[in-house]
């Protein structure tokens, strides 16, 4: 008998499956898909608060702007992760009153 592969689309929008080396793989895609989306992120805000005029090359002045815009939204990025995950923990400790 062939073992069939059942693809589902959970609440937090991943992709579950019964085959370990697809859902590997579907994993994989997603984090690519993320890191893009986080690279349009960063370009879309640090270009529109950064860059004032175009030029063939980037000043100093707005170089720094943008290396300033990329690591505070990694260090808010990772200050919201950490805090969403301990909301999520702290939820699993919760146990209803019998």
């Amino acid at each position: 008998m062939q073992k069939g592969v059942q693809l589902l689309f959970n609440k937090t929008h991943t992709w579950m499956t019964n085959d370990e080396g697809l859902q590997r793989q579907l994993l994989q895609e997603l984090q690519k898909q993320r890191f893009q989306q986080l690279g349009h992120q960063l370009t879309s805000i640090c270009w529109d608060k950064c860059v004032t005029k175009l030029s063939t090359s980037l000043d100093s002045r707005t170089e720094n702007c943008i290396v300033n815009c990329v690591e505070r939204y990694i260090d808010v990025s990772g200050a919201l992760t950490r805090r969403q995950n301990e909301t999520r923990l702290g939820f699993m400790d919760v146990q209803p009153n019998d």
